[in-house]
């Protein structure tokens, strides 16, 4: 089953390539929003687009994702063009990720994907490391979130070997002690395996929980 998206992830199931997966239309939206306004029902535009009706009941419940080809030839029976582009994306920066809470009756609720996300960008690109940890992160609402950023980069600079970044330094400590949610045996290992940067701040999170080994640790 999925993992509550309140409680940092705990195993490494995520591919690589679905990092920036949460920017991409869902091509099912884009099925059955053109064949809602062509006025067709799934059969009619199965038979117009020479396939099973079944086939666009998958693709409209996101049972199956449709390739550019059939995409396109679902779309063209609905009266439709699919036009692609390919536009080089900005690369991410920790001030990008203050926004990545929100807040709930249990507490702040942490964004733990875009976290991971961005750690795995700067593992497939570490010459991106410096310029993604420069700038300082706006103050997000969430003592809990600044001081998660603050770790992040404080922790990734003293492994890449390099001064942290000077804003690491304004960045309050919690004034009260956080610790990930779990049984005592889930949070005794995270006590453990905290990494120093964070256990200093005043959190308690398991270092897996954000990064992910590379595959020659």
């Amino acid at each position: 089953s999925a993992p509550d998206c309140a409680l940092p992830p705990d195993s490494e199931e995520t591919a690589m390539c679905c990092i920036y997966a949460y920017t991409v239309i869902n091509g099912s939206l884009l099925v059955r929003d053109a064949r809602q306004r062509a006025g067709l029902s799934v059969r009619s535009l199965a038979s117009a687009a020479g396939v099973s009706p079944s086939t666009v009941s998958r693709i409209e419940s996101a049972h199956m994702d449709p390739t550019v080809g059939m995409l396109t030839r679902l779309l063209a029976a609905a009266g439709h063009e699919l036009e692609l582009s390919a536009t080089k994306k900005p690369a991410p920066s920790i001030a990008s990720l203050t926004n990545a809470w929100h807040a709930s009756a249990r507490g702040d609720v942490i964004d733990w994907t875009r976290l991971r996300a961005f750690l795995d960008y700067l593992q497939l690109h570490p010459e991106s490391t410096t310029t993604a940890l420069r700038n300082k992160p706006a103050a997000s609402g969430s003592a809990l979130l600044d001081n998660i950023l603050a770790g992040i980069a404080e922790t990734e600079s003293k492994e890449r070997k390099f001064p942290a970044p000077a804003w690491t330094k304004s960045v309050p400590k919690l004034q009260e002690p956080w610790a990930s949610p779990g049984t005592p045996r889930q949070q005794a290992r995270a006590h453990d395996e905290t990494p120093p940067a964070l256990a200093v701040r005043g959190i308690t999170l398991a270092r897996s929980s954000l990064w992910r080994e590379s595959a020659d640790a």
